[in-house]
């Protein structure tokens, strides 16, 4: 679970697992901080999906990966992926945004650095 608060200047936190197949490789957590015209709180869960062999070595071998700027990602919101078909999107990087609590105006998770734990 991810928190995040922004009032123009913003930031968020979290901590997940790296999963391949049924293994949990690493644990990681996600920082970002931003500014410009974002204002709430909220609480969300994200998924990386890596679509590529080399995307995940680059993740993984990283001492800190950035969206955005190691990797462009199609971040995808709950209400977007019904009947989505995953494997068909031109992206090496595909994240999807859960169950949030909360409202921000401007939330995105471009700029999300993720560090090994």
């Amino acid at each position: 679970v991810v928190t995040k608060a922004s009032f123009v200047i913003g930031g968020s936190y979290g901590e997940g697992a790296l999963r391949v197949g049924e293994k949990t490789l690493e644990y990681y957590s996600s920082a970002q901080f931003n500014y410009g015209l974002q204002l709430g709180a909220q609480q969300y869960s994200h998924i990386l999906f890596f679509m590529t062999d080399q995307a995940l070595s680059k993740f993984y071998n990283s001492d800190g990966f950035k969206l955005g700027a190691n990797a462009e990602a199609a971040i995808l919101k709950e209400s977007d992926f019904i009947g989505v078909d995953i494997i068909n999107i031109n992206s090496d990087v595909v994240g999807i945004v859960f169950g949030q609590k909360g409202l921000i105006v401007g939330a995105s998770l471009s700029g999300t650095k993720y560090t090994r734990l």
